[in-house]
């Protein structure tokens, strides 16, 4: 059985899980990322296990997400997603103005589906484990520096866009 404990440090106190006989049990480092994974720049390339939490994305952002995770992740890496599972297969499309990034095929595999109550939902809710299987990772790639792109070319794009009729909101 775990149980929480407390510990004193030079910082402070933290809870820690310990065993019944109080020895502590390793836990392993945990970072938490805030950004859009439809930023090719903001990487989570490095990570074992994601979870997504994704009851509320409509299908745009979970083919996004998926995109993003046959980009940057491992073969081998699990994704949790919640209520609805992630395309199996698919295409990542290139990113504009930068071809060091890659594009190309990804294959997931859904290893376990999970139903359970959701105290947030107020009912069942179904968790997807999802695992990598091919992907567009390499060893030593990534995570990209955002390119800087001149001034004087970023106002032909948007001269070529209003001309074009592309802008809807020109400011």
């Amino acid at each position: 059985a775990v149980q929480k404990s407390l510990k004193s440090t030079n910082s402070g106190t933290r809870e820690i899980l310990c065993t019944k006989d109080n020895q502590q049990l390793p836990i392993a480092p945990v970072e938490f990322l805030c950004g859009s994974f439809d930023d090719p720049y903001v990487s989570f390339a490095d990570a074992d296990v994601i979870f997504l939490f994704s009851t509320c994305l409509p299908k745009e952002g979970l083919e996004g997400f998926a995109q993003s995770v046959g980009r940057q992740c491992r073969p081998g890496t699990i994704v949790i997603t919640t209520d609805y599972m992630l395309p199996l297969e698919g295409e990542v499309p290139p990113v504009e103005d930068d071809d060091r990034i890659p594009s190309g095929q990804y294959r997931l595999s859904l290893l376990e589906k999970v139903d359970g109550w959701v105290w947030l939902t107020g009912g069942t809710s179904t968790a997807f484990i999802q695992r990598v299987e091919e992907s567009l990772w390499k060893e030593g790639q990534g995570p990209w520096e955002r390119p800087v792109i001149p001034v004087e070319e970023v106002a032909f794009k948007v001269a070529m866009a209003l001309e074009a009729g592309e802008l809807d909101d020109p400011e």
